[in-house]
Parts: C-alpha cells; structure tokens; sequence
C-alpha cells in the first residue's frame, strides 16, 4: 500500500502530465500524445481503481494492451532496481 503522500504527488503528476499532453496536442513544441500516455501511467500508479478502469478498457485493443504490459514490466524492473 503506497502512503498518501505518494499517491497525491503521484496522482498530481499524472493530471499535470495529462494537461500538458492535452496542450501538447496544439502546440508544435510538447509531444502531446508521448506526454498523455506517460500521464496515464503515472495516474495507474496512484490509483487501483484507475488502473483497473484503464486495464479493463486497454482489452479492446491488444496491441496497445500488449505495450502497456511491457512497458509496465518494464518499469517495475527499473523502479525495483535502483531500490537496491
């Protein structure tokens, strides 16, 4: 169970990415949709119920789905390795 601090300061981060990305969208300088997904992955970090939200809706497009696993994985391998 992660502390309440973590979960607001992850939970602000991902709202502040998914904005930015959102902006990005019509600005030429932020990549816009690099920046929502990455918002994204951050708020399934605050939030089970988000993830389980966004995993259940991830389903309907397997490749996606698929990517998001990996890249998943893949940070726990990296968040679990500079805990050491």
């Amino acid at each position: 169970m992660k502390s309440d601090f973590t979960r607001i300061v992850l939970f602000s981060v991902g709202i502040a990415l998914v904005f930015v990305g959102i902006l990005g969208l019509f600005l030429p300088i932020i990549q816009g949709l690099l920046t929502i997904m990455l918002g994204i992955y951050v708020l399934t970090l605050a939030s089970d119920s988000f993830k389980q939200w966004f995993e259940r809706h991830m389903v309907k497009h397997p490749r996606a789905h698929h990517h998001y696993k990996k890249g998943h994985e893949y940070m726990g391998k990296f968040v679990t390795f500079f805990r050491k």
